[in-house]
């Protein structure tokens, strides 16, 4: 409610009932009109008052007299109705129009005017009323003299006031505070609504001019009586939140993202095998064929065994492709059996020998260091990229066809979930592989974990360019390259990165040494690095790799030494 004051000159009331009724009127030279202004949708051109003649369609509404459109209903009037300095009559149109049509025909000819944005908003029937009236009462005041010498009024759809059902519970409980019947009452009967009371239970009629979509559900009941009550004055309950993992949505099963990820990230070839193992491969293992689940209409007399591991079966792979390549990656999923007591399949179907779901890699290749330091960095990404929840790598012997020099058990939570290693040299000649080093690893998926769902962590872009150095030192065989990574990394708070980049035997070298490269990568804070800053944390890392393993600084090999 807009309270208006009064002018102290007078003021055409044109200008000032809008303002107090919200209505939007129109005032037009008698002189073109009849007593009759009917208002229907016409596609007849017509010039508004702006000097354009918008193109109009048979949907458009037009208000017209006896001799054709004078006006855009609701949007603007036409020229031929405008009034001048010399007018003297005038009619007077008080209306109001269905909103959607305004609308419509307000962005199909790009008009958009104050009598358009008011009508688009649906006005009540009853003000038409209220605004004449006003206007007349105006009219004695600044016109004296000036008589109305006919009328026209036509309600063809009076607006109905909204009638809502509440009940006291259900404004109390949306609230969150008691409210009195006497006190709804008294709010809602204040703000022009009636309201009939029935034990809890309110009837309550809202005034027309907030039937046009404003009032018509209980919520809105409640939103009348709380903003009165005050926003402020409701009382503040404290929240009660409950954490719960969030189910992914692209959530797939650990097989297929392993099997994604060797395929994608590794760039290896998977192959598929029967469930059956040869005698050759299986002996070639180090496993027993009396340790094997036998079956009945075998393919061959040597292949009546189900597979215990995926090893034996990649092996014969790795022989039979040797003679395409001489370096090459394969990898397999799928299902191993055990001997032993049978169990239900599934824990519902008949009993079947017990089963288990695994994965195995091969990397075949000349080096053998390098093939076992890369499959290595395949079980590090397998756990990043498949987000498991634990791998951890540790020295042990785990499987008889590993290599004591190059062998790691495969642990998640504790538990023992499969091996890493080269394969021994027994091992490679009796599966028929000759002249390559392989390097085998195999886990056991059921025994693994994956985090419920990805852990997303916020980490600023670098402003300052990083800089990195490579370090070759001399250290003991025995001292494992992790321990010289975590070493590295402490030394310093601008180291990011500690990377192995090679290592290094000669004649030179001591025996029981190797000569190991590392490449050290520094993020700087607050500037950019100097020469002495870096030289500063190079001699730092020299220092605490000489004081934990007596290692210390490579110098440059005799001239015509080489390394092995």
């Amino acid at each position: 409610d807009l309270a208006v004051r009064q002018p102290r000159r007078p003021r055409d009331p044109l200008q000032v009932s809008p303002l107090i009724v919200g209505h939007r009127q129109r005032r037009r030279g008698h002189h073109c009109h009849t007593t009759s202004i009917p208002c229907y949708f016409a596609d007849t051109p017509l010039e508004v008052i702006t000097g354009e003649s918008p193109e109009l369609e048979s949907s458009t509404p037009v208000v017209c007299d006896a001799a054709g459109p004078v006006a855009l209903a609701g949007i603007m009037g036409g020229a031929v109705s405008a009034v001048s300095a010399t007018s003297r009559r005038f009619a007077l149109e008080v209306a109001t129009f269905r909103p959607t049509v305004v609308r419509r025909s307000s962005q199909r000819l790009m008009l958009r005017t104050e009598a358009s944005a008011r009508f688009e908003k649906g006005l009540d029937t009853p003000r038409v009323d209220t605004a004449v009236d006003l206007f007349l009462h105006l009219l004695g005041e600044v016109a004296f003299g000036a008589k109305v010498s006919g009328m026209q009024d036509v309600e063809l759809d009076p607006t109905t006031p909204a009638q809502v059902e509440v009940d006291l519970g259900f404004l109390t409980t949306r609230i969150g505070r008691d409210v009195s019947v006497g006190e709804a009452r008294s709010i809602l009967r204040s703000l022009g609504f009636a309201v009939t009371v029935d034990g809890d239970r309110f009837e309550v009629t809202a005034p027309t001019w907030r039937s046009t979509g404003d009032v018509s559900l209980p919520h809105d009941i409640v939103e009348e009586v709380a903003r009165i009550q005050g926003f402020d004055n409701l009382p503040v309950a404290p929240l009660s939140v409950v954490l719960k993992p969030v189910r992914s949505l692209n959530r797939r099963p650990l097989d297929r993202a392993i099997r994604e990820q060797l395929a994608s990230r590794a760039a290896m070839q998977e192959v598929v095998t029967y469930p059956w193992v040869a005698d050759a491969t299986l002996l070639a293992t180090g496993s027993s064929k009396d340790e094997t689940v036998r079956f009945e209409g075998a393919p061959a007399a040597d292949r009546d065994s189900l597979r215990p591991s995926l090893v034996p079966n990649l092996l014969e792979a790795v022989a039979s492709n040797l003679r395409y390549a001489p370096s090459f990656r394969l990898f397999e999923v799928g299902t191993v059996f055990a001997s032993g007591p049978l169990v239900p399949f599934r824990d519902t179907f008949e009993p079947l020998p017990r089963q288990a779901l695994r994965a195995a890699a091969v990397f075949v290749g000349t080096d053998g260091a390098g093939l076992f330091r890369q499959a290595k960095g395949v079980l590090e990404m397998l756990r990043r990229y498949c987000h498991l929840t634990d791998l951890q790598l540790t020295d042990a012997d785990v499987a008889p066809w590993a290599d004591r020099s190059a062998r790691l058990k495969v642990t998640a939570g504790g538990r023992h979930v499969g091996a890493l290693g080269l394969l021994t040299t027994r091992c490679r000649r009796l599966a028929g592989i000759d002249k390559v080093q392989v390097a085998c690893f195999e886990l056991d998926l059921g025994s693994l974990s994956e985090h419920p769902s990805r852990e997303n962590r916020y980490e600023p872009v670098p402003e300052l360019p990083e800089a990195d150095f490579d370090l070759s030192v001399v250290v003991a065989d025995r001292v494992r390259w992790s321990e010289i990574a975590t070493t590295v990394s402490g030394v310093d708070g601008l180291i990011s990165r500690v990377t192995f980049v090679d290592e290094f035997r000669g004649a030179w070298v001591p025996e029981g040494h190797r000569s190991l490269t590392l490449r050290v990568t520094l993020q700087p804070r607050d500037t950019t690095l100097t020469a002495e800053a870096i030289a500063v944390v190079r001699g730092g890392i020299l220092a605490a790799l000489e004081r934990e393993f007596s290692a210390y600084l490579r110098e440059s090999p005799p001239a015509g030494e080489t390394g092995r």
